[in-house]
């Protein structure tokens, strides 16, 4: 604020002897003829949000413009003193009910008026410092929300390449095999050619050849066919890992949770397939439900690899995933297997970040956790309990 506040006033009675007043107060006097006009007025910058205003009930409707100043009260405070005659006191009495603040009869106590304009003026200002604290506390706020938001994006990303680095020893496994049946199909191909130039510069036995000729056509495309394969296996599984690798949009969109499931188990085939069965019981024709299919995929392979490793010392080892729609076309996953299960006591504890019961370097502790959290991201629950056989089981209901 200035060092003369600015004092809206209306008073025809005695507005010269009010003005000289105001001015004998280091106040800086405007004028105004309408409350629309003085709505106005107290928008303006250098505006100190004091108002002293002639009751005139027949020039326009105060109660309407008491109404409005007390809207904008959290964005601009006021002050609003109120002049009158005696035979206005009821009204004025009802207006400090609607926003009025203090109120006047003629004649008016100028000394009174001096102190409670100073009242106004203290009361104002406090108000504005709250509301600027409380903007800046805002804007604070919105900031500190998108780094949250932004490093819980960063955790999720992160936690996703920590599983796939946990499942790199599988996948480096998957990828040799076809490049070993590309190799051996190369030097098989390699032979043939041999073979087949060896026979077109060699034309004395022509039915030997022609033998000869038809095993090479037999074999060569066999061999071929086997290279073509192994190509598609390793680029389906690149294709698969660069997409587990990406960054999450965080879009949500109509999917089909069947989906997310087999391509969770593709990606976790290599961690799963060489000691754990896994058993599917998917219902045909799901509803579809508005998630971030990635996200969801994400929770699926934490969970496999999961029981996957809580199931290196159990024999004949099972996978359990099932999918259901309810009567409110609500989708229920259930992931299930046959380990020696979770204590009791640790059932609530296995939400909590970092908290793990793997071996130092095989588990952040986060896993669990985030796995929660971007099932509520989804607007679904995800729960645990100990199936009957022993093993853990993992329910999740999506909206």
């Amino acid at each position: 604020m200035s060092d003369s506040p600015v004092v809206l006033y209306r008073s025809a009675d005695c507005a010269t002897e009010l003005k000289s007043a105001l001015q004998e107060w280091n106040y800086t006097p405007v004028s105004f003829q309408s409350t629309s006009e003085a709505l106005e007025l107290i928008r303006k910058e250098n505006s100190s949000g004091l108002i002293i205003l002639e009751w005139a009930p027949a020039k326009d409707d105060i109660s309407s413009f008491l109404q409005a100043l007390r809207k904008i009260q959290h964005e601009i405070p006021s002050y609003v003193v109120l002049l009158g005659k005696e035979e206005h006191h009821d009204a004025l009495l009802e207006a400090l009910h609607i926003g009025a603040h203090d109120f006047f009869l003629s004649p008016v106590d100028y000394p009174l008026l001096q102190t409670k304009l100073h009242i106004g003026h203290t009361t104002i200002n406090d108000k504005q410092a709250l509301i600027d604290a409380s903007q800046v506390l805002e804007r604070y706020a919105m900031h500190i929300d998108r780094i949250a938001a932004e490093r819980a994006r960063q955790l999720f990303h992160a936690e996703r390449l920590s599983t796939l680095g946990t499942m790199s020893a599988g996948l480096a496994h998957e990828i040799s095999t076809p490049i070993g049946y590309i190799s051996a199909s190369l030097q098989t191909v390699k032979i043939f050619w041999g073979q087949i130039e060896e026979i077109l510069t060699n034309l004395n036995n022509e039915k030997q050849d022609e033998k000869n000729i038809d095993k090479l056509l037999e074999k060569y495309p066999k061999a071929l066919g086997r290279i073509e394969l192994g190509m598609q296996k390793i680029d389906k599984l690149m294709s698969g890992l660069k997409n587990f690798a990406r960054s999450s949009r965080g879009e949500r969109v109509p999917t089909n949770i069947n989906d997310c499931v087999h391509m969770a188990l593709e990606m976790a085939e290599s961690t799963l397939k060489y000691h754990v069965e896994v058993k599917t019981d998917l219902q045909d024709n799901l509803p579809l439900v508005e998630v971030d299919a990635q996200q969801i995929e994400q929770v699926c392979i934490n969970l496999c690899v999961n029981a996957a490793h809580a199931m290196e010392e159990t024999e004949n080892a099972i996978l359990h995933i099932s999918t259901r729609a309810t009567e409110d076309n609500h989708i229920t996953l259930t992931i299930e297997d046959t380990g020696p299960g979770i204590p009791e006591e640790a059932l609530e504890s296995i939400w909590q970040p970092f908290y793990t019961t793997k071996e130092v370097g095989k588990g952040t502790g986060l896993g669990l956790a985030i796995c929660r959290n971007l099932i509520r991201d989804n607007s679904g629950t995800i729960d645990v309990t100990n199936a009957n056989g022993g093993g853990a089981r993992f329910v999740i209901v999506l909206h």
